[in-house]
């Protein structure tokens, strides 16, 4: 008698609202800062009201952190992770690292390209420097980490993860988060900006996060996209006519 062999179950896969509604949480995080942001703007001068819009991301950072672990309660196993762990941040390997780094500074030179290009011809837009440089470097630094981390754990961390869990499906996943986290620029950035730059480095940051599942990578990534504006604000003081 031959032993018959079956396939391996399929596993069920649930949809929880609760889930559901931290994940909308953490998607539209800029959608509920730009809503504050009219009254900050009231409230504040420029700067003050920069900080508070910053604030109020990370207080929803914190917010999708704590009831990410009501979702999904560590198992015995896995009492002691951390929720850095929760969320994918692992250890970095030196090699991987390396090649993550060479593709974000290719990326961050094809995309300003891409940018040039479309804003001289098809999507003429002025090409001028942020006003983000501007700003006191303190909060700089701020707008720069909350770019680099805080984005990356609601976008990737949280929603990508969770939303594959859902479906399955890592593609249909990464489309929808990278095009909500994309759309959530078209207010701030110009057409040129949003599809030469933006756009292309949305796809790329998924398809790392997907390739390694470590945030820690994407927030790399992230961190040589924004490496400019840092740039920015360290050199004007010293370009700038005394």
């Amino acid at each position: 008698m031959t032993a018959t062999s079956h396939p391996a179950p399929t596993p069920q896969r649930t949809i929880k609202p609760f889930t559901v509604g931290i994940i909308v949480l953490a998607l539209s995080a800029p959608l509920i800062t730009a809503f504050l942001d009219g009254y900050f703007d009231r409230w504040f001068d420029y700067n003050g009201s920069v900080l508070a819009g910053l604030t109020s991301f990370w207080l929803i950072v914190a917010l999708v952190v704590w009831l990410s672990r009501l979702d999904t309660p560590p198992a015995a196993s896995d009492a002691r992770r951390s929720w850095w762990q929760t969320f994918n941040f692992k250890r970095p390997k030196l090699r991987e690292s390396l090649i993550v780094l060479i593709i974000a500074f290719v990326t961050l030179g094809l995309a300003n390209v891409a940018f040039v290009i479309l804003a001289r011809t098809v999507l003429p837009t002025e090409i001028k420097v942020s006003r983000a440089v501007s700003l006191p470097l303190p909060l700089v630094i701020l707008a720069f980490l909350t770019g680099a981390i805080a984005e990356e754990i609601l976008y990737r961390g949280y929603a990508l993860e969770r939303l594959h869990a859902m479906t399955g499906n890592w593609w249909l996943s990464g489309i929808v988060t990278g095009a909500i986290f994309a759309g959530f620029h078209f207010p701030a950035y110009p057409l040129a900006h949003i599809f030469g730059y933006i756009l292309p480095s949305t796809i790329v940051l998924t398809l790392i996060y997907i390739w390694k599942r470590n945030l820690t990578y994407t927030v790399m990534f992230h961190a040589v996209l924004n490496l400019p504006i840092l740039l920015g604000a360290l050199l004007l003081p010293l370009l700038s006519p005394k």
